[in-house]
């Protein structure tokens, strides 16, 4: 499993900060602060983040056992959900829903946990509603330009901390009385 921080800005000074975590062949995306990433960063934040993801990605999803569709909805607010299904049963027309990715009408991508090969098909339709910036590197800090202005984002790879335990004592006093214990109750 790895973990990594992503922190984005843009030239309006919108920012935010991501976790991004990397396991088997999975990964997730949750906004830890700020606002969440915007969808036309996606790829490039991968690219940075996440070793040959669009080759492992379709490699997984050619491995697919049941057939596939992916629907678009746009929300009467302007939203966007991408929803993967999987032809399970066409006998009974069972078709579970297996994937989803949403992008807020302000078009940020909202947290997610996915299979690469279910990310694959999902981001091939999130590129075809939502151009793709690309990113040049120069030094740790990741850089784009469009027509809305500069977009930025540094990887940073967190440190594991030790902490203690919830319920374990502070330290501020050496053992609380019966007496005091039993009046809470």
């Amino acid at each position: 499993m790895r973990v990594r921080r992503v922190l984005w800005m843009d030239s309006e000074s919108k920012q935010g900060r991501l976790g991004l975590i990397e396991w088997n062949d999975a990964i997730g995306i949750k906004s830890l602060s700020r606002r969440k990433l915007p969808a036309k960063m996606l790829f490039g934040v991968l690219d940075a983040t996440v070793s040959n993801w669009k080759v492992r990605a379709e490699i997984l999803h050619l491995k697919r056992k049941h057939g596939w569709r992916v629907a678009t909805r746009v929300g009467m607010s302007g939203c966007t959900t991408f929803i993967l299904r999987s032809e399970k049963d066409s006998l009974f027309l069972d078709y579970p829903v297996v994937a989803r990715l949403h992008v807020t009408q302000s078009g940020y991508v909202d947290n997610f946990e996915l299979w690469l090969g279910d990310l694959a098909v999902l981001a091939s339709k999130l590129r075809d509603h939502f151009s793709q910036l690309e990113f040049q590197r120069d030094g740790d800090i990741w850089v784009a330009r469009d027509k809305d202005g500069i977009w930025s984002f540094r990887v940073i790879e967190p440190i594991e901390q030790e902490f203690e335990p919830a319920g374990n004592p502070s330290g501020l006093v050496d053992g609380i009385p019966e007496e005091f214990w039993e009046s809470l109750e």
